[in-house]
């Protein structure tokens, strides 16, 4: 259950109180191997512990299609998003809630993508977090919050291994990434599956400028 900040308390105060993002190692070092499986950009869920909203202890790909420098969730996703989102306000369930970005790059500083996708995900939920992971393992996160005046607060990141953990699944993991992750290739406009399957989609909603500016 999310714990509420009391009616005493300022908004201050509670983003004060929820001022760390924690991973499991496990969910970190599933992250990083979403992040290092190719070479475009990726987003995932990340699923938060029963009873503690702000500890990841897992990660869900949703069906995407990606460059190198942009993220755009399928149509099927996107309706199951708007479900999450319904679902969320009538309970206490912090699923769909945490954002993260995987990048295949370094960057310095770290920047989130800005684009239709986080305004989706604004619109969609009361508060959410939103992750960046870039490759170089600069990591910066925030908090964000869209009930009232939009606020957003710096979260600080960190891993949790006072904990028991489990350990990597890189098959299953490979599985899920080659299953969920699109890739589009803008010069035969094409969209293809990571594994390079050769059955391809075609009719992809990127501009042909985007990749050859990444």
């Amino acid at each position: 259950m999310i714990a509420y900040p009391k009616k005493r308390d300022t908004a201050d105060e509670f983003l004060n109180h929820q001022a760390c993002l924690t991973f499991t190692p496990y969910c970190m070092a599933k992250l990083l191997f979403f992040r290092d499986a190719g070479e475009t950009c990726v987003g995932a869920f990340g699923v938060a512990a029963t009873g503690d909203p702000m500890r990841l202890v897992d990660v869900a790909l949703p069906c995407q299609v990606c460059t190198p420098s942009a993220i755009e969730l399928t149509d099927e996703e996107l309706s199951t998003l708007q479900e999450q989102a319904q679902r969320a306000s009538s309970s206490s369930s912090s699923s769909y809630h945490h954002w993260i970005e995987l990048k295949p790059h370094a960057e310095t500083p770290v920047r989130e993508t800005a684009g239709a996708l986080t305004d989706q995900l604004n619109a969609a939920f009361n508060w959410r977090t939103h992750s960046v992971l870039a490759r170089g393992d600069e990591t910066k996160a925030k908090l964000v919050a869209s009930v009232g005046p939009r606020c957003e607060q710096e979260l600080k990141v960190a891993i949790d291994f006072a904990r028991p953990f489990s350990g990597s699944l890189h098959e299953a993991w490979l599985r899920e990434y080659e299953s969920m992750v699109r890739i589009h290739d803008p010069f035969d406009d094409t969209i293809r599956y990571s594994s390079h399957d050769p059955a391809a989609v075609t009719g992809a909603a990127w501009s042909r400028s985007e990749w050859v500016a990444s």
